[in-house]
């Protein structure tokens, strides 16, 4: 889908994922944003000002993209995740990172 019938390259999910949250997040608070990555590029100063921050969670499964998320974001959404591996992995992995990001 992401390919298809977007047209975005998903050969770094990662990588893009990382250049997204770093875009993404402070402009939702409200901060001003100057990012050039190797995908994406973003000089604003504000999003929605004055707007209630949302959550950001994305759909953040395997060891990488929970790391992503536990810096970047407020969570992950566990579409298809079971109970052992909410306890052995995704909990562990997302709270060690949001640890190490002060979160």
């Amino acid at each position: 889908m992401i390919e298809g019938q977007l047209g975005i390259g998903f050969e770094r999910p990662v990588r893009y994922m990382r250049e997204h949250l770093e875009i993404l997040t402070p402009q939702l608070s409200d901060e001003p944003v100057s990012f050039s990555g190797e995908f994406l590029t973003s000089r604003s100063r504000s999003m929605l000002p004055d707007a209630t921050v949302p959550s950001v969670l994305p759909a953040a499964l395997g060891p990488q993209m929970l790391r992503l998320a536990g810096r970047f974001a407020d969570g992950t959404i566990t579409w298809m995740t079971g109970p052992r591996t909410l306890a052995n992995l995704t909990a562990p992995t997302i709270n060690e990172a949001a640890a190490e990001a002060g979160r």
